[in-house]
């Protein structure tokens, strides 16, 4: 069985969320990070022949023959630096805010004698693609995951045989809680623009909301109809997506989220609330193309309180899954612990 303690979700901004798990009289657990969604960096290594956009060459795309996302022809990627804490933000923008967060979290966790490659470990991963439903392959996630059991494997062993804690925030945390069970913008998008870039991904739909918690409360308003959770293939036409797009959300997206379950390790959510975080989009006269009235509900800002209290449904209600607690933490609070 994969060796792992428990996992946190939230972004950790300071020394002080670490302290209490280090008592100098008890040895460290070691533990690994794993980013949130595009906080990972990636090497691409390109053919004399790749489209001239900065972005095309990090486009995915499905390929009917295997039933799967891949990159483009003559385009070969791979995660910077796996294991490592090195791999993480951006070098060009030390500014970035995941940039800081990582720096952070490694900053506070060396404060309390967590070395790298020691007792620290970190997990980049492609956040282009996600899991698929039970048979239906999804190689670069599979792959992922193998990675990540035999890091989690290596860190334990390193440290002789003590349960590794994962921690992760936001998009990180649905993907890990994938693996430990096996884890609408404008309607244009220019070619060859970010834009298109990231509609091409697996991850696109991933933070879709699920209708297993939002049933059908409108999420979309508009003069004629509403969108809820329940009409997200719908939804996904008006605003431009074709319809192999909603093919691939309704068969390989939307099972997994529906069929999320606990992760059977022991787990703590901290998640934050009382920041104003939208809950409606309002387009009232049907043109998607432009900004909506946003309609404004609980959360930490970025995260709807509904989605996150879910987590005391999905996991706490599962007789399998043993320890689990959340916790509210303050602000932009999303952390899970395994």
């Amino acid at each position: 069985m994969c060796p792992v303690l428990l996992a946190l979700m939230c972004p950790v901004v300071n020394g002080s969320a670490l302290l209490p798990l280090h008592d100098a009289a008890v040895d460290l657990h070691p533990i690994m990070l794993l980013p949130g969604n595009g906080c990972s960096q990636l090497d691409a290594e390109l053919t004399e022949h790749y489209e001239p956009s900065p972005w095309a060459p990090l486009r995915v795309v499905y390929d009917r023959a295997v039933t799967d996302y891949r990159n483009i022809a003559r385009v070969w990627t791979h995660v910077v630096s796996f294991g490592t804490t090195r791999g993480f933000g951006s070098d060009d923008d030390p500014s970035d805010p995941e940039s800081l967060r990582v720096s952070q979290q490694a900053e506070a966790l060396g404060r309390i004698s967590y070395k790298e490659g020691e007792n620290l470990f970190g997990a980049p991963y492609d956040s282009r693609y996600v899991a698929a439903p039970p048979g239906m392959p999804a190689m670069a996630f599979a792959a992922c995951t193998a990675d990540l059991r035999c890091l989690v494997e290596h860190a334990s062993r390193k440290n002789g045989g003590k349960p590794v804690i994962l921690v992760t925030h936001s998009k990180g945390a649905h993907g890990i809680v994938v693996a430990m069970q096996s884890l609408a913008a404008s309607a244009y998008a220019a070619p060859g623009s970010l834009a298109r870039t990231e509609r091409s991904y697996g991850t696109v739909f991933a933070a879709l909301p699920s209708p297993n918690v939002f049933g059908g409360a409108p999420l979309v308003v508009t003069r004629r109809r509403n969108y809820s959770a329940h009409n997200i293939s719908e939804f996904l036409v008006v605003v431009g997506f074709s319809g192999e797009e909603v093919k691939l959300y309704r068969t390989r997206v939307l099972p997994v989220n529906s069929g999320l379950r606990a992760p059977c390790v022991p787990m703590t959510a901290v998640y934050g609330a009382g920041v104003p975080t939208p809950e409606q989009l309002v387009y009232w006269d049907g043109d998607f193309s432009k900004a909506p009235e946003v309609v404004y509900g609980n959360g930490d800002g970025a995260v709807n309180l509904v989605s996150v209290l879910a987590w005391n449904t999905v996991v706490g209600h599962d007789l399998e899954q043993g320890f689990f607690k959340a916790v509210k933490g303050f602000g932009q609070s999303r952390l899970l612990i395994f």
